[in-house]
């Protein structure tokens, strides 16, 4: 999914929203950045994501890891997300993250800036602990998010439809209605806050071209949120209570 926003004559914004682990999102990220040639590439990235994405010698933590660090219950979430994202990535043949590592790569084919747009995931996976607790995320990610036929959401069929190239507004529409009306306090971390978060920065970044690579989840929260003048960046990067209303 592509769509370009005008900000003025001379600024423009082409945005690509990927599905995290697929080939062909990363092939049309490529495509995308060798024909628009930006001067700033901006990905759904933090510093700590994009190390781990490039450093293919960082030994991948074990659940008996896990256990022994000091904040327990946090990495052992940390470990399950990266468990999962790996068995979708086994079954579709790809990378979790292969489109944005193909982002930086092509920023540097066309000498553009690489910007990184996204909030420290500690940060989003921290609130998300503080908001709803360990067995809170474990059945958002493991039981009702991901493979809910009652609500007619399923990312496996999502992610087929994005080899196929039928992926649709439509159906990215339907997860984020799902979200509010089901996980309200999650969706407002995991997507609202950081489609501000990752808003604010394009605001911020001089730039005339620019490539955002994000997932297609996050595509009109940023688009809505580009001409904002009032998002609260401190907030954004508490970790606090939300209230339930």
């Amino acid at each position: 999914m592509i769509k370009t926003i005008n900000l003025s004559e001379d600024k423009k914004i082409t945005l690509v929203g990927t599905a995290h682990v697929s080939k062909k999102s990363a092939e049309e990220v490529k495509e995308t950045i060798l024909r628009e040639q930006p001067d700033v590439v901006g990905v759904e990235l933090d510093r700590n994501r994009l190390h781990g994405l490039l450093d293919k010698s960082k030994k991948e933590i074990t659940f008996k890891d896990a256990l022994k660090n000091k904040d327990v219950i946090f990495n052992i979430i940390v470990y399950f997300l990266s468990k999962y994202q790996k068995r979708i990535g086994k079954k579709f043949k790809t990378t979790p993250g292969e489109e944005m590592l193909m982002a930086v790569r092509s920023a540097k084919e066309v000498n553009a800036k690489v910007l990184l747009l996204d909030r420290n995931i500690n940060i989003t996976l921290k609130k998300l602990f503080k908001n709803i607790g360990f067995f809170g995320i474990f059945k958002m990610f493991f039981v009702s998010l991901f493979k809910s036929k009652k609500n007619n959401v399923d990312i496996n069929k999502l992610l087929e439809d994005v080899e196929k190239g039928t992926l649709n507004e439509e159906s990215i529409e339907e997860i984020m209605k799902f979200l509010s009306k089901n996980y309200k306090i999650i969706k407002k971390i995991l997507i609202d806050e950081r489609d501000e978060y990752m808003a604010y920065n394009i605001q911020k970044t001089d730039f005339s071209n620019m490539v955002v690579v994000v997932g297609a989840g996050h595509l009109n929260g940023i688009i809505e949120n580009i001409d904002n003048n009032n998002i609260n960046i401190k907030q954004l990067l508490t970790v606090y209570k939300l209230s339930k209303k």
